[in-house]
């Protein structure tokens, strides 16, 4: 017995000296103690991607030192998941083709390399897998691991839970450890320094894809209404989809929703429903730009309560800014005059000119108020000022100086800072000559075996004699690609100086490889040779779709007045997109020489002769492409 007293005497005494002894590889020092915290609350819901064939980011795992010392991580690792659960990491800086069909990196193009996915929100590869340990997290520090769902089938396939394991909550869907060397309990997510992030997930019943992605009126005024079209489609193979509900969440007094087809209603799988939204400023509105969410309540497992964004601004806060001439020639005299006017009702802030291609740059002085513009450049137009500009050119080793001149500038919308660029198109002294301009000048197309799709593009002349194409052809880039698209251009077409025509390009699936060839025109024109870079990428078209809201609703715009547009409403295409979309004037009445060719979210134009003009939208992203033509009139 007393032997045994001794033993357990002598334990205690090394216990006590061995935790004083501890040094810097353990997680006391001198008195000091790691201690974690997770930061995001567990279990976590898994959220479904709207379809099967999407990816969805979930809630980021973060987790911190509020200890004294180090901590250490040593381990991550899931204890269980759904195969379709993965942990993302860096982007790469390598830009890949997003294919739901292309597992395991989803990536049509073959650029991600192994352990990376196509990360279908911005193009670019992006690693998977779990981070490196081990690693340390000084006192007062975080870490974070980002969590996502690939494309896949069957829903998410939840593990079972384990057996016997009271801390596992309902709906379990999996778990992830994170092992440390902190001591610090608080059950059931941190035991003994070790973190337990639950999953869980319920199936429900149906999935709901909403077009548009969100909702803009602008224009209406006090007196009048506008709507638009809410579509609901349930996406699930073999689920039935219950809508309960849909209203606006805020401002419902300014807001109607259709009464049919009247609610609850259930949809079949594949089937789809069309609501109105209907927008009636109050006579008290006075124009200030306001928002809300349109909320969408139903048994969809992936998003049960969908919010679409609504936002209502007038124009009236809009500045509208407006170049005059569009275009300068030099050849008669070399320093020309172009005014810069705002003709909106709020201000803008010039931000500074950039003339395009680099190789023309130097040719090019801007002068205001006789004072050169070098570098940065910030001048505020407030609502119906002008600014005129001094801009001379001097000849340089580039033939003619023909380029672009870019005015940068930018706007407050709903006290959110908008970045836009209004263009002079500059023809150097290249003199008495044919200049053909093309736009757009790139095309992605996507269309199974035997499937047609089409695309418009437009031909200018701004040069003062007749450009002629002579070598209309269509060439491989990829062996045996050309035959598969066809223009309606032909050899001998001629566009007389200042105008311009419209042609088409088409694209016939013709197998299941990629394909990429180049149109070109072999004009006379005295700037660079003109060409388009078509690229076909095998498989059936995209549902994205492009769509052009106007500001103006369907009513006539006046003469010299501004017609704005915008790709908000354009679905299937991430925000990146809609702020790169392309914009083209495709037709215009006899004797117009208003114009538009321009990358951004919305456009605006001046339409100068009474008549119809044609304007074209081109969205692409990865494997989706969409161009869509819009018609309106100006009176």
């Amino acid at each position: 017995m007393r032997f045994k007293i001794q033993v357990l005497i002598a334990s205690l005494v090394l216990g006590v000296a061995g935790v004083s002894a501890c040094g810097d590889d353990d997680s006391f020092g001198e008195g000091k103690l790691a201690s974690v915290k997770l930061e995001t609350a567990s279990p976590l819901a898994l959220q479904m991607p709207a379809t099967d064939r999407r990816m969805q980011a979930q809630t980021t795992i973060a987790f911190s030192n509020d200890g004294k010392a180090d901590l250490k991580v040593s381990e991550i690792d899931f204890s269980s998941k759904p195969e379709r659960l993965l942990v993302a990491g860096e982007y790469l800086d390598t830009t890949c083709s997003f294919d739901a069909d292309a597992a395991p990196t989803f990536d049509s193009s073959g650029a991600c390399p192994e352990s990376t996915v196509c990360w279908s929100f911005n193009g670019l590869c992006r690693k998977v897998g779990m981070p490196e340990v081990p690693f340390e997290i000084a006192p007062g520090a975080s870490s974070s691991i980002e969590t996502i769902i690939v494309p896949g089938t069957g829903g998410m396939n939840c593990p079972a839970a384990p057996v016997g394991d009271a801390d596992a909550p309902a709906n379990y869907c999996g778990e992830l450890k994170i092992k440390t060397n902190a001591q610090n309990t608080n059950a059931p997510t941190i035991v003994d320094g070790d973190i337990r992030v639950f999953f869980t997930h319920v199936e429900g019943s149906g999935t709901i894809e909403v077009s548009p992605q969100s909702v803009s009126f602008a224009g209406v005024n006090v007196g009048s209404s506008d709507s638009r079209d809410i579509k609901i489609t349930n996406t699930h193979s073999d689920q039935p989809l219950t809508i309960s509900s849909i209203r606006p969440r805020e401002f419902v007094e300014r807001f109607t929703v259709s009464a049919a087809p009247s609610l609850p209603i259930q949809l079949a799988p594949g089937a789809s429903e069309t609501w109105t939204l209907g927008f009636t400023p109050s006579s008290d509105w006075d124009g200030t730009s306001f928002g809300t969410n349109l909320e969408i309540k139903s048994s969809a497992h992936n998003d049960p309560v969908k919010q679409i964004p609504v936002q209502v601004t007038s124009e009236a806060s809009r500045p509208a800014i407006k170049l005059t001439p569009e275009l300068l020639r030099f050849d008669g005299q070399a320093t020309q005059t172009f005014t810069i006017s705002n003709e909106g009702a709020a201000s803008l802030t010039l931000r500074g000119f950039a003339v395009l291609p680099s190789t023309t740059q130097a040719m090019y002085t801007i002068k205001e108020n006789g004072n050169e513009i070098v570098g940065q450049y910030t001048k505020v137009l407030g609502a119906g000022e002008t600014q005129d500009y001094e801009i001379t050119f001097a000849p340089g080793s580039d033939p003619g100086g023909i380029g672009t001149l870019e005015v940068l500038y930018n706007y407050f919308v709903n006290e959110q800072s908008q970045n836009d660029m209004a263009q002079i198109e500059l023809l150097g002294d290249v003199g008495d000559a044919p200049i053909g301009q093309i736009s757009p000048d790139v095309f992605t197309f996507r269309a199974a075996a035997g499937e047609n799709v089409t695309r418009s593009f437009v031909m200018r002349n701004v040069g003062t004699q007749p450009l002629v194409a002579s070598g209309v052809a269509i060439t491989d880039v990829i062996p045996n690609s050309a035959a598969t698209f066809s223009t309606s251009m032909t050899n001998g077409t001629t566009i007389a100086p200042g105008d311009m025509q419209t042609f088409t390009v088409t694209y016939q699936g013709d197998d299941e490889s990629d394909d990429r060839a180049a149109l070109y025109f072999g004009t006379n024109t005295a700037g660079e040779e003109m060409f388009i870079s078509l690229i076909a990428l095998s498989g059936a078209a995209s549902t994205a779709e492009a769509v052009v809201t106007p500001s103006f609703g369907d009513d006539a715009v006046p003469v010299n007045t501004e017609a704005r547009f915008n790709a908000l409403l354009s679905t299937g295409f991430a925000d990146t997109t809609i702020n790169r979309a392309q914009w083209t004037l495709l037709e215009r009445p006899a004797g117009s020489q208003t114009f538009i060719d321009k990358i951004g979210p919305d456009a605006t134009i001046f339409p100068d002769t009474a008549g119809q003009y044609k304007i074209a939208l081109t969205l692409t992203e990865g494997n989706a492409s969409s161009q869509t033509v819009y018609q309106f009139s100006a009176q």
